[in-house]
């Protein structure tokens, strides 16, 4: 219990607006904290479900054990990993991720552009997002399918034989044109046609002008996105329906609770209040915790960081969750709207200390140039004199002086070119002088100008000096 207490209260120290305070119990001793890091989110997950298995094969109880993750969306790679292997789990205050509303009405979309007679998939989404047909423009056209004995796709082609007003009848032929467009490619792969779903739909729209802290959806709707990339890439030649019959498998058995003996899955926010014997606090990379929520595409807002004192905070509650164990881990790589993305690991890991730390770094069994401790402020220095050093060296630096950074932007110089997802090619103009994970750069890009961007956020690829 000391180590979790003493890794915690040296993370909540580094927040200025608070009392000095420092954490003790009377029980002495304890299970240090670890640190796993790990290749990407699958790894991550596997190492968990790995360790909770082990747990109980020694007797112990899933129902001891809680994971816990900042935003919702990185629930769904632990659940299907879980499932996989035979692992009950349960999420707590929260919804399973294919049973979440945002996800339900993109896969409702991809069953009609499958099977056009789907008409329970119809009336979900022919007004979602809102297209002015309302509960009584529905029910002519369900009369209308009734009495023709054709699908509700069929007859919102034909809303004026329903009885609507030229108007609407124009609304509904509209969105049976798009359901045409969409399932008129059938091989492209599955992620392209959720992309364009998404877009084309209005869903991608609604869903940014959500003014919730944490953008949610939108965050659910990319992880949808990731799960269909994942199936292009593990089956070749398979298409959409392919794609729905393996989601079924998984949505079908979701919220596999045992009971009791269900390990526990939530928010960090809805962990607040709660205990566990042994706790799991998976992404800690910057981004994720702390949060920093990402642009949203048609310039929607984003790109906005958190409060990190705030996020410091929710990361120290859910550390002091634990009364046992605690394991705290990071991916190098995660699956981001579809797009493996290099992460930074987060400074608040260097913020814990080494003090009944141990640091796993499961990277090397794949990859001779893993996940590193940053040379700047993050990884794991826990000599504060040596941290002060560095932090001095950057406050009085000369007009040469380059902040040091991770591995991936080892070979960053102005006049590099590079790739961005958002904003295709460009080279960067100008590296600023802040410390990671704060640096900023300037890179113009060949189709929108110059954007300044916070490089641990833009995940930038490098192309050539």
């Amino acid at each position: 219990m000391q180590p979790i207490l003493s890794a915690a209260s040296s993370l909540i120290a580094h927040n200025q607006h608070r009392k000095p305070k420092t954490l003790w119990t009377a029980r002495t001793g304890g299970a240090p904290v670890r640190v796993l890091r790990c290749r990407d989110e699958h790894e991550e997950a596997r190492q968990i479900a790995r360790r909770i298995a082990a747990y109980r094969a020694e007797g112990g109880s899933a129902g001891d054990v809680a994971v816990f993750y900042r935003i919702n969306a990185l629930s769904r790679v632990m659940e299907e990993t879980l499932l996989n292997s035979g692992l009950a789990y349960r999420i707590a205050r929260g919804i399973e991720f294919y049973n979440r509303k945002e996800i339900k009405d993109v896969l409702a979309y991809l069953k009609l552009l499958v099977n056009g007679e789907d008409n329970l998939s119809c009336l979900r989404i022919i007004n979602t997002p809102a297209r002015g047909l309302g509960a009584t423009s529905l029910g002519r056209l369900q009369a209308l399918s009734a009495r023709e004995g054709i699908s509700l796709l069929a007859a919102s082609a034909r809303g004026s034989e329903a009885g609507l007003s030229a108007a609407t009848a124009a609304k509904a032929a509209n969105f049976a044109r798009l359901i045409a467009d969409l399932a008129g490619q059938p091989d492209r792969p599955v992620r392209d046609v959720g992309e364009d779903v998404v877009r084309r739909s209005g869903v991608e729209a609604t869903l940014n002008d959500d003014e919730s802290p944490d953008h949610r959806a939108w965050e659910n709707v990319g992880e949808l996105i990731s799960t269909a990339a994942e199936f292009d890439a593990s089956h070749p030649g398979a298409g959409l329906g392919d794609y729905l019959q393996q989601v079924s498998l998984v949505s079908d058995v979701d919220h596999f609770d045992g009971g009791d003996g269900a390990v526990t899955l939530m928010t960090l926010h809805a962990a607040k209040g709660l205990e566990f014997p042994r706790v799991f606090i998976l992404g800690w990379e910057e981004g994720l915790l702390p949060f920093e929520r990402v642009a949203g595409p048609k310039g929607a807002p984003g790109g906005r960081p958190t409060d990190r004192e705030e996020e410091r905070r929710l990361a120290f509650v859910g550390m002091t969750r634990a009364c046992e164990e605690l394991t705290l881990s990071c991916a190098r790589q995660r699956m981001v709207r579809g797009q493996s993305q290099r992460q930074a690991v987060s400074g608040f890991l260097n913020e814990i200390g080494t003090d009944g730390v141990t640091v796993e770094d499961l990277t090397w069994e794949a990859d001779p140039a893993p996940m590193r401790p940053w040379s700047g402020r993050g990884g794991f220095r826990s000599d504060a004199q040596e941290r002060a050093k560095i932090e001095s060296h950057y406050d009085h630096a000369g007009d040469d002086y380059a902040p040091p950074l991770p591995p991936e932007y080892e070979y960053l110089a102005v006049g590099c070119r590079v790739r961005s997802a958002k904003f295709g090619l460009g080279q960067v103009a100008r590296i600023g002088k802040e410390p990671w994970p704060e640096t900023r750069v300037e890179v113009h890009f060949a189709g929108c100008g110059p954007k300044k961007l916070v490089l641990a956020q833009a995940h930038l690829e490098l192309l050539e000096h």
